[in-house]
């Protein structure tokens, strides 16, 4: 017989919802592709939590910040509501523009303790983000750790992302594990990979949720641990790594779920600048 009480369904979990949506295309994206694009990445949002807690970030471009005005107008008209639309002035990169939409998520919208990244390319399906979420409550309830990161694993780093990319993020994963390992092991503590999915987590997925315990922890004074990086490798080189570090060494326990993503990216900022 199935516990009817063994996993939050979309209604129990939509209120306790926040996402953050970093927007940047390419200048060579049409303006037509790239509507469409942040169009299907807002597809069905609403279904699973509020608009008002889905933060898009426009990161120093005032032709995709028109763009994001035009769709948040249209879902208000459309919906009743619509996301929130921070625009930064610079492109200072992606890790920049995720952590000023946490910040504003932690700190106005105090109810959401589960928040999500998901990038605007459309190939995080939004159907995937209750899974990532019970995956968060799952790990919180078994190791009494507020703090949990949960990583959308992607099947293949090649069918999407194309030989050359697949092999540098794999490359990138290997070393990074290898370095939170030797870091723990100075502590006298062990890497918790329980709750991933392999023996290799997809560090470089885009696609995370974090507790609101981790990413308070995590988001809310990163550049005290920027250290020896530039700000812009800091902000820019590791937009998806920079978290996992400081989730991990602040305490977090990381989890994976799988997730769908397209054979091919619909577009991609990779050798673009972003």
């Amino acid at each position: 017989m199935i516990n009817p009480g063994r996993y939050a369904t979309i209604a129990d979990l939509h209120p306790r919802l926040g996402m953050v949506i970093p927007v940047w295309y390419n200048p060579n994206e049409p303006d037509t592709a790239a509507s469409q694009l942040l169009r299907l990445t807002l597809a069905d949002c609403a279904r699973f939590l509020p608009l008002e807690n889905v933060v898009l970030v426009v990161d120093g471009s005032p032709r995709v910040a028109a763009l994001a005005r035009a769709e948040r107008d249209r879902l208000r008209e459309a919906e009743g509501s619509a996301p929130i639309l921070l625009i930064e002035e610079e492109n200072r990169g992606k890790e920049h523009a995720v952590t000023q939409g946490m910040q504003w998520l932690l700190r106005e919208r105090p109810a959401v303790d589960l928040l999500a990244v998901r990038d605007a390319d459309a190939d995080h399906f939004i159907n995937d983000l209750p899974n990532l979420a019970r995956a968060a409550a799952h790990i919180v309830a078994e190791t009494g750790n507020a703090r949990a990161l949960v990583i959308g694993r992607r099947v293949s780093l090649h069918r999407p992302l194309g030989w050359l990319r697949g092999e540098l993020e794999q490359l990138q994963n290997n070393v990074l594990l290898d370095a939170l390992r030797f870091d723990l092991a100075r502590a006298g503590q062990a890497l918790d990979l329980r709750f991933c999915a392999g023996d290799i987590p997809d560090f470089n997925s885009g696609y995370k949720l974090y507790t609101r315990a981790a990413a308070a922890a995590i988001f809310a004074d990163p550049g005290a641990e920027m250290r020896c990086l530039s700000p812009d490798e800091f902000w820019r080189c590791g937009a998806e790594t920079v978290s996992v570090v400081h989730g991990v060494l602040s305490g977090a326990t990381l989890g994976e779920v799988g997730r769908l993503t397209f054979n091919g990216q619909p577009t991609s900022t990779f050798a673009a600048g972003a």
